[in-house]
């Protein structure tokens, strides 16, 4: 009896080899993490002073919906100190008169 030992290298010419498949993904990787880089470094906080919209000192109008809200320099939280309803912050306790009030965001530089 003859025994015929046959292996096909067609598979290995169709699919890469390991050690290509585990390198294009790091390449795609770096790529991403390169982008993702760019990206963040494109950022900067803008902000805007808010002007009171109406006489109770609740409702303020902003352009650019806000990340971070300030009063007076004290940081505000969503939820618990106001609430945003189209483009106007409402708070739940009226703000001082002269109040410092102002939203920051996040925007690409130019």
């Amino acid at each position: 009896m003859i025994k015929v030992n046959f292996k096909s290298r067609i598979l290995n010419l169709i699919q890469g080899t390991k050690k290509d498949t585990t390198y294009q993904a790091f390449q795609n990787i770096h790529q991403g993490l390169n982008e993702l880089q760019n990206t963040v470094q494109s950022l900067k906080l803008n902000g805007e002073n808010l002007v009171p919209s109406g006489s109770t000192n609740t409702v303020f109008a902003f352009k650019n919906v806000p990340s971070v809200v300030n009063v007076n320099g004290v940081v505000q939280t969503e939820g618990k100190d106001y609430s945003v309803k189209g483009n106007f912050i409402v708070f739940y306790t009226p703000q001082a008169p002269n109040s410092n009030i102002s939203s920051h965001y996040l925007g690409q530089t130019t």
